[in-house]
């Protein structure tokens, strides 16, 4: 089983957005509003802010709950978590299965074929050394991180190497997240 089946269903779900999902979200009555205010100057952020803002909180969530799950089960150590999610993405099948890998890995598609260019093995390597470097390095700065997130009867210990594991994905996925 693969790292997007344990994917929470509200974060599968916010990984695109259509049209079709925003009228469904906002109702024909509130399209027809939106419409007549964008009309009289009004400015269409107004009405997709919050709607945008939802979908994040509701990814990191759903990031969280999957650290709190499997990924945390490989964050000992950042090259058993970054060989977990690169075995992960060789074997996914699907565009959404390899997307979330490499939100979690910090990528993008694009990003992937232009970093990796077709050497993984030289990007586990870099970005292990990456997160463990910025690790140490925030650790000097702000001392050392300890504590533990419980959410419901899981736990997750706290340091800044998992809170740097879990800042990369959280960040690529605000980088994409797409404004309606």
């Amino acid at each position: 089983m693969g790292i997007f089946e344990d994917y929470n269903s509200s974060g599968k779900r916010n990984m695109s957005a259509t049209r079709t999902d925003f009228i469904r979200q906002v109702g024909a009555e509130g399209i027809r509003g939106i419409v007549k205010e964008v009309l009289l100057g009004g400015n269409i952020r107004d009405f997709t802010e919050f709607i945008t803002q939802k979908r994040l909180i509701e990814s990191y969530a759903a990031l969280l709950d999957l650290y709190m799950g499997r990924i945390g089960n490989h964050v000992d150590s950042v090259e058993e978590y970054a060989g977990c999610v690169l075995n992960d993405y060789m074997e996914a099948r699907g565009r959404d299965p390899k997307t979330l890998d490499l939100w979690l890995l910090g990528l993008t598609r694009k990003g992937f074929d232009n970093i990796t260019r077709d050497n993984i093995q030289d990007y586990k390597y870099s970005f292990t050394a990456s997160v463990e470097d910025i690790s140490e390095g925030l650790e000097k700065e702000y001392g050392p991180v300890s504590g533990t997130i419980e959410v419901g009867a899981r736990k997750l210990s706290l340091n800044w190497t998992v809170l740097s594991l879990l800042f990369t994905a959280a960040g690529r996925r605000s980088a994409l997240i797409s404004d309606l």
